[in-house]
């Protein structure tokens, strides 16, 4: 098999290049803010109702039919039906007494409702003896309860008016099966329908992490190798991008490698700046400039002479979108893109540390499928998401150890028209202690 590491690598080693094996890790997929949100769980209540088991259907029929379009919220994982012998606990106990033994007569932990039926269990009146179910009707958003009560008044299959209470569920979709038997237990029953609701569908990230996994290090090691190239001419930051597209039988190949260029060109040299507000060009970031360079080499496939060595047209200074040393002209210079693509589309890209936001959002317009990067940027980062106000992470690259950030999540959002999928590098340090290379914690990357 061949190397995507070209061979044109070896003629320009570094004497503080270290070994592949310091950039072995492992693949944590980020979760996506929605996930996030999730594990708070956002409550909404709705309306309950009894009803009798041989008019279920119609009484369905009735008030879907009649609230099909102003139901503001989802609620498909809530079971519609619900047996008395099913109910969560502490409704069972206020609704079907008599299903509850005496001795057990207790309020067992649940969320409290709003109804007029949270009295002792002895001081309700027991249901019918004719079989009957517990009717989910709909959010409470949807119609108001005199509305709702006139609605209710003209199905016939009522003998007489039911009564109408009200209960908390959860707003959100479960994210396991765990989940959601703890919510038929605390809520109302609920159903997990497997897959992901707030996320990439699992199977898909185990089968794109398994891709990466094998392959991941000698990316890495090119991005990181990139960004000190660049830092050692002090044109940016010590970071690193790698441009990888991968074939129908799994394997990668490297496009193009770009380091940071932010300083090149400045006024005043980098490192007569003070610490802090430098003076740098955003357009020269190190994804950015991947970004471009694949638009060049795109670009020069589609023109007659298709010459990799030089773009189709010339572009302003600050767009950093050559080859700035010879390593980057190592890999720009093959002849490694297929033809016939459209942008980033389906190419991964591997950072030396997490994008800012502008470079998060560049990702996602330029349609990218997999982005990995191995230091997450906590003040600065766009991928991350993590909860507000916490004060500790989960050490999977969801949380940093001060919490100072929510996070935008950027890669999976419900507001954007394009995702992709992400992960975070976790580094192990190598036997002699090597690892990736830092920045600063308030460096934009």
């Amino acid at each position: 098999m061949t190397s995507s590491l070209t061979p044109k690598l070896t003629e320009h080693k570094t004497e503080d290049e270290v070994s592949q094996h310091a950039f072995h890790g492992r693949l944590v997929p980020l979760r996506t803010k929605a996930e996030i949100d999730a594990t708070n769980v956002r409550i909404t209540e709705v309306y309950i109702t009894t009803i009798p088991v041989k008019a279920a259907s119609t009484i369905l029929k009735a008030v879907d039919s009649a609230l099909r379009d102003a139901e503001p919220h989802n609620l498909h994982y809530l079971r519609r039906f619900v047996k008395p012998e099913h109910l969560p606990p502490h409704l069972r106990l206020k609704w079907e007494p008599q299903l509850v033994p005496p001795a057990t007569f207790q309020y067992p932990a649940g969320p409290s409702t709003p109804d007029d039926d949270d009295r002792p269990a002895n001081s309700i009146a027991k249901p019918s003896n004719e079989p009957h179910l517990h009717f989910l009707i709909c959010s409470t958003n949807t119609i108001a309860i005199p509305c709702l009560h006139s609605l209710i008044s003209n199905i016939t299959a009522f003998a007489d008016a039911p009564k109408i209470r009200t209960i908390s569920v959860p707003l959100h979709a479960p994210t396991s099966s765990s989940q959601a038997q703890s919510w038929s237990q605390s809520y109302w029953p609920t159903i997990y329908k497997g897959g992901n609701p707030h996320g990439p569908h699992p199977s898909l990230v185990a089968r794109a992490a398994a891709e990466i996994q094998n392959d991941g290090p000698k990316y890495m090691q090119v991005a990181t190798r990139a960004g000190k190239e660049i830092r050692a001419t002090g044109l940016g930051e010590a970071i690193g991008a790698v441009v990888v597209e991968r074939g129908a039988n799994g394997e990668g190949v490297i496009i193009c490698v770009a380091g940071d260029a932010r300083y090149r060109g400045m006024a005043v040299p980098e490192e007569q700046q003070p610490k802090a507000n430098k003076i740098s060009n955003p357009m020269a970031h190190a994804t950015l400039r991947a970004i471009a360079l694949v638009a060049n080499k795109r670009l020069a496939l589609s023109s007659p002479s298709n010459d990799t060595n030089t773009p189709s047209a010339p572009s302003p200074n600050f767009f950093a979108d050559t080859p700035l040393n010879a390593f980057e002209a190592a890999y720009f210079t093959l002849p490694t893109l297929a033809p016939h693509g459209y942008l980033c589309l389906n190419l991964e890209l591997y950072l030396t540390h997490e994008p800012c936001v502008m470079c998060s959002m560049a990702i996602l317009h330029s349609r990218f499928g997999r982005v990995v990067f191995a230091q997450e940027m906590e003040r600065t980062g766009g991928l991350v998401v993590k909860k507000g106000g916490e004060g500790g992470g989960d050490g999977d690259g969801n949380g940093g150890e001060r919490g100072f950030r929510e996070g935008y999540g950027l890669w999976w959002r419900r507001e954007l028209n394009w995702n992709v999928l992400a992960w975070q590098w976790k580094l192990e340090v190598g036997k002699d202690g090597s690892e990736g290379e830092t920045v600063g914690e308030e460096t934009y990357a």
